[in-house]
């Protein structure tokens, strides 16, 4: 358990978790609107898994695979620091038949599109997903972001740049 009772009361064991929060301020409408305010609190990123055929696992980088959540096809979900000590930056892989070794660490606060490597643990497996794109955006009216995840095209549309040297010569 992450509590201890005291007397009755609860006292929380703090942990290294982060969560970073965004806010947004805005009149009531109706007649207390002069008078009132709505204060709306909300996760800062948000990961998105725009395929339509992977599910994609995003954990911090550097921390226990037990830490990382699973983003299905179509899913959102809000994402949090799993250990405040380590830097910020996000390591993905798609999950599924196939194990895929997590991507590099990535920095989801830097508004870009990057590609990301994942290479399939089966060295030979040529027909395993080898490329990530990662689109991060600022949410409109908010100071929260989304992270588009979604699968490269296999014959390189859309892609942001690759090129790799299939050949057992050095180039």
């Amino acid at each position: 358990s992450n509590s201890r009772s005291s007397g009755g009361n609860n006292i929380g064991i703090l942990t290294h978790r982060a969560f970073d929060l965004c806010y947004n301020v805005a009149e009531m409408k109706g007649d207390w609107g002069e008078f009132t305010r709505l204060v709306k609190v909300t996760p800062r990123y948000f990961l998105r898994n725009d395929s339509s055929m992977h599910t994609f696992e995003v954990k911090q980088a550097g921390q226990p695979d037990e830490t990382a959540t699973r983003v299905p096809p179509g899913g959102v979900i809000p994402f949090y620091w799993s250990d405040s000590r380590f830097p910020e930056l996000v390591a993905v892989r798609p999950f599924g038949d196939i194990d895929y070794k997590w991507s590099g660490g990535f920095d989801i606060a830097t508004i870009n599109s990057i590609p990301l490597r994942v290479r399939s643990k089966q060295a030979l497996n040529r027909s395993a997903l080898s490329s990530v794109k990662a689109v991060t955006e600022l949410r409109p009216r908010s100071s929260g972001v989304n992270i588009s995840l979604t699968e490269e095209d296999f014959y390189g549309n859309g892609a942001l740049f690759q090129i790799e040297n299939l050949s057992p010569f050095q180039i």
